[in-house]
């Protein structure tokens, strides 16, 4: 068998493992976290909404978020039975507020009062007072509950005993509207107070208006006795019940819940108050008459509170209670860097993979997971799908980031690196570039160099000497022949890991036809000589590592001893890269 011989290309080795690194990064624009249902996403910002359950709802907050925009609606007084006396609006609030990322607010929002005299529910207990009941058509209006996000559960005593203190739980109330005042048959109900501000002042016998945050009145009654109507709760107390003409007065209005209208279910009243609206203090209950030339008196609203900035107060015009969290979530942008240069079969080391994540929260959580694609001719357009998977680092925070293991390219070509962010509930996922400007590390092929003999002649010759077959002298002639062992030491230099296979062939004479070099046979034997190469049955393989190897060998192949001639070791690479040296075996 011939051995054959090609050129191979010259390909240049970068041994540099300077860092290029890639700084561009495609932000993605949806958050990996799975959001609750009633919250949406845009952008950076997300958006949950609350509506009316009677319960307290919970809403978890991301870890790193601090701040948070709250929209809040209280609950709308209700009409009297007779619907000929109007309930007051709901109070509106909107604030920027402080909040601690990783925790919980605890969100009730208000319900609206009824025509039947009941009053509005909130799960913080600022629910609205009932109207005083007898008659359907002569009931005063509930008030309306109030919303309110806190810090707490309101179902927690421990909370609810921070009320009105240093350490208020309390972000947000938005105050409900005070219950319309009852039919007494001869009159139309007065009305209930609205929980906005105040801007006039009411009469004698409608509810006050209740106070808002800027430290507005609540109790917008004229000096006048009696004054029926329920006064509006103000910003550092409740609304006091309306007076009556026959000394039967509302309820004040108890913390953060609104007073009952006066009274329930006595059949000697002709007519019955709205109740308080719940708030940040609840307003008190209208007062009631039996007297046929007046009528029901209509309820204070409860108070609103933020504890906040850029905060407004309103007084609503849907009737729909409603409580709106807003927070911003942070952009995050994710760069990849990686060796220039490396070699076939050696690892790239994790420690110099890297990924920075910049603009992540302290508390950022997730995973960076690393994605290598090639070898390639260019740079890919699509990063999100093929390539190899190098592996993943879990992220704790801004920083730069190694995946768990190694990379070992098996190819010589260039290799392009994609890292991407998973993101977490406060924090954008995103990902390192992909396509032009992609970080890449240029393989070079594995070779072989320097192959090396430490001596290229050996005499098999010797003489037994001792039980040894040793070098034969004139001393020893007379012994008995033997073969002596051959030990020769082989190095050789890769420029990376790999395995290298040895092969040997034996040098032949040989006559040219048809310009080969063939076995001499009687038809050819009188063509032009030349010298064959042929492989000696049987090979062996070594695994070297990146630079000088060497090992000892005892000229066989294939566990036979090689017999007196002119031998070729040739080392090659599974790559194509050879060395081949020369040596002779003497007899």
């Amino acid at each position: 068998m011939q051995k054959l011989f090609r050129r191979l290309p010259a390909v240049s080795f970068c041994a540099s493992l300077a860092l290029m690194t890639c700084w561009v990064a495609a932000l993605a624009t949806s958050s990996a976290a799975a959001l609750p249902s009633n919250c949406s996403q845009a952008g950076q910002t997300v958006t949950c909404s609350f509506s009316s359950t009677g319960s307290e709802q919970t809403l978890a907050l991301p870890a790193g978020v601090s701040s948070a925009h709250i929209d809040a609606v209280g609950g709308t007084g209700a009409n009297n039975g007779a619907n000929d006396g109007f309930g007051g609006s709901g109070g509106t609030v909107s604030a920027d507020v402080a909040v601690t990322g990783g925790s919980t607010l605890y969100v009730d929002v208000g319900s609206n009062g009824s025509n039947a005299g009941v009053g509005g529910l909130s799960g913080s207990g600022a629910s609205g007072g009932a109207g005083g009941t007898f008659y359907t058509t002569n009931e005063g209006g509930g008030g309306g509950g109030a919303s309110a996000v806190q810090t707490c559960s309101a179902n927690d005593s421990s909370c609810t005993a921070r009320y009105f203190g240093a350490s208020e739980p309390r972000l947000v109330v938005a105050g409900g509207g005070g219950g319309a005042g009852g039919d007494d048959g001869c009159s139309a109900g007065s009305a209930g107070g609205g929980a906005g501000p105040p801007s006039t002042a009411g009469n004698c016998d409608s509810g006050g208006g209740g106070g808002d945050g800027t430290g507005g009145s609540g109790a917008e009654i004229p000096a006048c006795a009696p004054a029926g109507g329920g006064r509006g709760a103000t910003p550092s107390g409740a609304g006091a019940g309306g007076t009556s003409d026959t000394s039967l007065p509302g309820q004040g209005g108890s913390g953060p819940t609104g007073g009952n209208g006066y009274p329930a279910g006595d059949p000697a009243i002709t007519s019955f108050g709205g109740g308080g609206g719940g708030g940040y203090y609840g307003g008190g209950g209208g007062g009631a008459t039996n007297n046929c030339s007046t009528y029901g008196f209509g309820a204070g609203a409860g108070s609103s509170f933020a504890a906040g900035t850029n905060v407004t107060y309103g007084n609503d015009t849907t009737a729909t209670p409603s409580v709106t969290v807003s927070y911003t979530i942070a952009t995050t942008s994710t760069s990849v860097s990686a060796p220039a240069g490396g070699v076939a079969g050696t690892a790239v080391p994790a420690s110099s993979i890297g990924a920075t994540l910049a603009g992540a929260t302290g508390h950022a959580t997730g995973t960076i997971t690393f994605t290598v694609i090639g070898p390639a001719s260019s740079a890919p357009t699509s990063c999100t799908a093929g390539g190899t998977a190098v592996g993943t680092a879990t992220v704790s925070g801004a920083g730069t980031y190694h995946p768990a293991a190694a990379f070992t390219p098996s190819k010589a070509g260039t290799y392009y690196w994609y890292a991407s962010y998973s993101g977490d509930g406060g924090n954008q996922p995103s990902t390192s570039s992909c396509g032009a400007g992609m970080a890449s590390t240029v393989v070079s092929r594995t070779t072989v160099s320097r192959l090396h003999l430490s001596r290229h002649k050996f005499s098999i010759a010797g003489r037994k000497v001792g039980g040894r077959c040793v070098k034969q002298t004139s001393a020893n002639s007379g012994n008995p022949s033997c073969r002596r062992p051959i030990k020769v030491t082989v190095s050789y230099t890769l420029n990376g890991a790999s395995t290298v296979t040895f092969t040997v062939y034996r040098m032949a004479s040989g006559r040219k036809v048809h310009g080969k070099c063939v076995a001499m046979t009687t038809a050819n034997k009188h063509h032009k000589a030349c010298t064959r190469w042929i492989k000696v049955h049987g090979k062996f393989h070594k695994t070297g590592k990146a630079g000088a190897n060497k090992f000892v060998w005892n000229g066989k192949v294939g566990g036979r001893a090689l017999a007196p001639g002119t031998y070729e070791l040739t080392a090659k690479l599974a790559d194509g890269s050879s060395k081949t040296v020369t040596f002779t075996i003497v007899g």
